[in-house]
């Protein structure tokens, strides 16, 4: 076999290589499109789910309120902030939780709920919180830890419940 014959059996075996390789480059391209496809649809479906559920914790009749693991709220829905007499919840973000409460309900927290919060990772019940006027805002109350050491807060104005029942009762006077 002449060099020049060696030369393009070499060049030849290079150029199958080179071709098998650019063919599985491209099937594995295809694999991970494939791959992408998927994981960008499922992205999709989730980011959807995620805007139907903040949709929904923003419209909630309850209040809803986030804090980080200082006690400092990083979200709250409207409801929770008209609840205390805020006009939108930005007015609370950035700030303690405990500006919410007086200092015998504070204390109340330190001395019995944290210590059941803490064992249990969830406490619930009855407390007075004060509304940015002053005035008191009777509560049912959930808290609930957070894995990153925050706690979710969900409260019900209950005083609201029972004006409403305290109407309910009165009875009705149709004229005759």
């Amino acid at each position: 076999m002449s060099e020049s014959d060696e030369n393009l059996a070499r060049l030849k075996r290079k150029l199958e290589r080179e071709s098998a390789a650019r063919t599985a480059a491209e099937n594995l391209l295809e694999v991970r499109s494939a791959e992408l496809y998927e994981i960008t649809e499922q992205l999709r479906e989730e980011a959807l789910q995620v805007k139907h559920l903040s949709t929904a914790i923003d419209v909630s009749a309850d209040g809803v309120a986030i804090t980080n693991k200082d006690g400092v709220f990083t979200y709250m829905n409207p409801t929770h902030a008209s609840m205390f007499g805020y006009a939108y919840a930005g007015e609370c973000i950035g700030r303690p939780w405990t500006i919410l409460y007086a200092k015998d309900t504070l204390r109340r927290f330190e001395r019995d709920i944290f210590p059941l919060f803490q064992q249990n990772g969830y406490w619930r019940g009855e407390v007075a919180g004060i509304a940015n006027d002053g005035s008191k805002v009777h509560q049912d109350l959930s808290l609930t830890a957070i894995a990153d050491g925050g706690i979710l807060c969900s409260t019900r104005d209950v005083g609201i419940i029972r004006r409403y029942s305290a109407l309910s009762a009165w009875p009705i006077v149709t004229p005759q």
